[in-house]
Order: C-alpha cells, then structure tokens, then sequence
C-alpha cells in the first residue's frame, strides 16, 4: 500500500499546476516547511498563454500568500528573465552564482558576477542590499548516464 501512495504522489508532483495545491497544504501545517523549488522556469515560464497564463496568476497569489503559513519558498533557474514577471517582483532575497545573470534592477553589476569563482556568490535584498558570500565549494563529479526502458501507454 506505501509504494503506491508514494507512486501517485510523484505522479501528481510532477504536474506543473500541483505545486499550487502542495503550498497550500503546507501552509494549512502548523510547524515551519520550506519548500525548495528546482528549474522554476519549467513551473511559471514567462511567456504564458491560456491556462497556463492564468495559472502564473494563482501560483504568484500563492507564493505571496504562503509567506504568511510559516513556509519558506526557495527555487532556482539559469535566469531570471524566464520566469513569470508577478514572482519575480515578490522575491525578496536574489542570490547570484558565477554564470548567472543580474536583472536590469539589480545592484550587482554583471561583471561582479562573471568575476566569482566556485564557492562565491552575491545576494541581494529586496533589490537593494547586497553583499558577497563564502561557501564550500560543490565540484562537479563526471557524469554518469542511466539508461531508463520507458514503458509505453495503452
């Protein structure tokens, strides 16, 4: 019974729209949760239409409104200028790693940025702070490919 509950919840997760109904769950919780939301341009794209227009619109009223449900929302993209406008404008905190690229509001200058190496990263608050960060360095492992048999629909 567990691995089928586990098998349709990857099923509904990997849906863009579910997202939406995975925050407010989560905010309904009483404890703290922080959602990490990975390659955020495949959930909100910035150039929308038709349903997926109108559902950019709930997820941005979601996110502004999961803040107030002790959950903290953190995602990622290669830039930030393919995701939905309405998200970008209620993220409070930016962070820039080596390779990425500064919106036209922020204050971290895109040669501050090509200037990083592995392990430095600028943040920024509310496009108008900001500060440079140290980390441990994650140095790329060689890639191993997996060969997957996809099972066909009937």
């Amino acid at each position: 019974m567990q691995k089928k509950e586990k098998r349709n919840l990857d099923a509904d997760y990997n849906k863009p729209y579910s997202w939406i109904k995975l925050m407010n769950k989560l905010k309904q919780r009483a404890e703290w949760n922080t959602l990490l939301l990975d390659e955020m341009e495949d959930i909100i794209p910035a150039i929308a239409s038709g349903k997926q227009w109108h559902m950019n619109h709930v997820f941005t009223n979601s996110v502004k409104e999961i803040r107030k449900g002790r959950v903290n929302v953190a995602y990622d993209t290669q830039n930030s200028m393919d995701i939905w406008y309405g998200v970008i404008n209620k993220t409070m905190i930016h962070c820039y790693l080596y390779g990425g690229r500064s919106s036209e509001f922020s204050p971290v200058f895109k040669q501050a940025i090509h200037n990083l190496e592995l392990g430095q990263g600028w943040l920024t608050y509310g496009n108008s702070l900001f500060g440079q960060i140290n980390f441990k360095p994650v140095y790329p492992k060689s890639k191993t490919y997996i060969a997957v048999p996809i099972k066909s629909r009937k």
